[in-house]
């Protein structure tokens, strides 16, 4: 079945995350099974379109969102293309197949107003818990970073002299940000701090309150936490700064290509998802631009009321 060097091609060639391999595994492992139960086919190279179109089918039945059946057809795909060009297949049973189109949720985005309460208004302690909270929180909204990209970062990533965050996004692809002065002097103090309550410690930039390094659970409770603070009821997750981060970059006029460079994304399509102006934004526009939007409102012609 060749498993073991997919993996491989996708982990040492494709250079997927951890993350990434493991999520495959299992998907690739789930459709595997739904062979053997409904086919009772071991070899999953002998399976034919029908074959994968049911598992697709079987996925809707037990309520899979069309976002996780897409994904999953989309490594069985990979998968079969790979056996194909290894000359284990001559042709990919899964080509052609479709999983039902996901709507995308438009991404929530915090108003200006609220980011300034979360960094001036909000009480963070003068200890290592709140400069570390503090430094969490200005590197998701102020360099937009994806949950996996802080909990990586490590000391030696941030270069105070030139002013530059080194980056490893998905891929392990490597990008430099620009520091902006608030953001230096907030991770001088946070490391201040952190090195008179630890001395030394893991070269892991951020860490939890027992000096080891953040996780995902960690960082998502502690963005929530401050969030819940800000505003009741919308999704406060840390993906939430890294959208408000390109949407308020996109409103004051940045560049869309530059905001794809700041995300680390691999095309404009993936950066346009993030760049929804608001509704307050799309009003100033219109009455900027539009040529009859200063003009005061005159009884209509007859025959048009």
């Amino acid at each position: 079945m060749r498993i073991a060097a997919f993996f491989d091609y996708l982990t040492y060639e494709r250079r997927f995350s951890e993350h990434s391999i493991a999520a495959y595994r299992n998907d690739l492992l789930q459709y595997f099974d739904y062979l053997q139960q409904a086919y009772e086919l071991d070899d999953p190279a002998r399976a034919d379109s029908d074959m994968v179109r049911s598992w697709v089918v079987h996925l809707l039945q037990q309520d899979y969102a069309a976002r996780s059946v897409q994904r999953k057809l989309t490594v069985v795909k990979g998968y079969y293309r790979f056996l194909c060009r290894q000359g284990v297949l001559q042709r990919n049973p899964a080509a052609g197949l479709h999983a039902p189109r996901h709507r995308r949720r438009v991404p929530h985005v915090l108003r200006r107003e609220l980011i300034e309460r979360l960094f001036d208004e909000l009480p963070f302690a003068d200890d290592f818990g709140g400069w570390r909270d503090r430094s969490l929180l200005e590197l998701l909204y102020g360099a937009g970073l994806r949950r996996a990209e802080v909990i990586g970062l490590r000391v030696s990533d941030v270069d105070f002299n030139g002013q530059l965050l080194s980056v490893r996004g998905k891929g392990n692809k490597v990008r430099l940000l620009p520091l902006l002065p608030r953001l230096i002097r907030v991770l001088e103090r946070y490391l201040d701090v952190r090195h008179a309550t630890f001395g030394a410690a893991p070269d892991a930039l951020l860490l939890t309150d027992k000096g080891q390094p953040m996780y995902p659970m960690f960082v998502y409770r502690k963005v929530k936490h401050y969030l819940d603070l800000l505003e009741q009821g919308g999704p406060h997750s840390p993906h939430v700064l890294r959208h408000t981060f390109a949407t308020h970059l996109s409103e004051q006029g940045a560049d869309i290509n530059a905001v794809k460079e700041l995300l680390g994304h691999a095309s404009l399509a993936a950066t346009q998802h993030y760049l929804h102006p608001g509704l307050a934004h799309l009003r100033q526009v219109y009455e900027q631009a539009h040529p009859r939007a200063e003009r005061t409102p005159k009884d209509p012609p007859p025959g048009e009321s």
